[in-house]
């Protein structure tokens, strides 16, 4: 995995289909995580954002979803980055730290 941000898995997937290519695949069959990120995890929280600043009830029970979701993504991420400098596979420690730092602010 070799993007930290959250809007790296449009750069990832959209730039290739704006030039009529097809997105490059590394180390995985397909895109389901990419697809599942953005089509699950993305818009419920930028909706949760938009309602919280609209002091709308809605807004505190999508944001306080948003933020265990992120969490325990940030954690289960930087495990498995563990895991991989473990046996000294990918990214490794490079890539646990912002992952750590991540679900350490969401914990906030």
């Amino acid at each position: 995995m070799k993007y930290q941000r959250p809007l790296a898995w449009l750069e990832r997937m959209g730039s290739p289909l704006l030039y009529g290519a097809t997105p490059t695949l590394e180390n995985t069959p397909t895109l389901v995580v990419q697809a599942m990120d953005l089509r699950l995890i993305f818009p419920p929280a930028i909706l949760a954002g938009i309602l919280l600043l609209r002091d709308n009830p809605w807004g505190y029970l999508l944001s306080s979803v948003a933020l265990l979701k992120g969490t325990t993504l940030g954690l289960a991420v930087a495990t498995m980055m563990h895991q991989h400098a473990a046996k000294e596979v990918g990214e490794g420690l490079g890539m646990m730290v912002p992952f750590l730092v991540v679900a350490l602010l969401n914990d906030r």
